[in-house]
């Protein structure tokens, strides 16, 4: 009589080359994972400072963009962006305000502008009188920097 099957050997060996073959992929993949995450940080940060330059254009008002809770300036995990109805500079009850959190992983690591943590978008999309602009740092899970830039004119650079 014949039985058909596999032996318990055959299906050790199996599960150990199975295992091998996680064990040596794992950490490319964690790897990859935390490079993706860094792209879409990246990719979300120049696209919400376009977008709030474009937005202050359009509606003919100053956007601010904060960064931390102020004057932070490193390990930063937020930032807002308020539409400034009144130019007053004020959150006001009846201004848009919205909280962006980072992707788990990364952090600001040093948010370098004048003034100190924000950028102030105004009418024609320049920054306001007083702010020059400056760099956005980054990083993720392996300490890989990254860095966003605004010039004195508004625009957003990430070679």
């Amino acid at each position: 009589m014949s039985q058909k099957g596999f032996s318990l050997i055959e299906l050790m060996v199996a599960v150990i080359v199975a295992g091998v073959v996680i064990a040596i992929g794992l950490p490319s993949y964690v790897g990859f994972q935390k490079t993706l995450n860094m792209s879409q940080t990246r990719e979300r940060m120049v696209q919400d400072l376009r977008y709030a330059r474009q937005i202050a254009v359009t509606r003919h008002r100053q956007v601010i963009m904060t960064f931390g809770v102020p004057p932070t300036t490193t390990n930063i995990l937020t930032y807002n962006t308020h539409i400034d109805s009144d130019g007053d500079r004020v959150v006001d009850t009846a201004e848009s305000v919205v909280t962006r959190s980072l992707p788990r992983g990364s952090v600001l690591s040093t948010v370098s502008l004048t003034p100190t943590d924000s950028l102030i978008f105004d009418s024609s999309g320049s920054l306001a009188p007083g702010s020059t602009g400056g760099t956005i740092i980054f990083v993720n899970g392996l300490n890989k920097p990254d860095t966003v830039w605004v010039s004195g004119v508004g625009m957003v650079y990430n070679p």
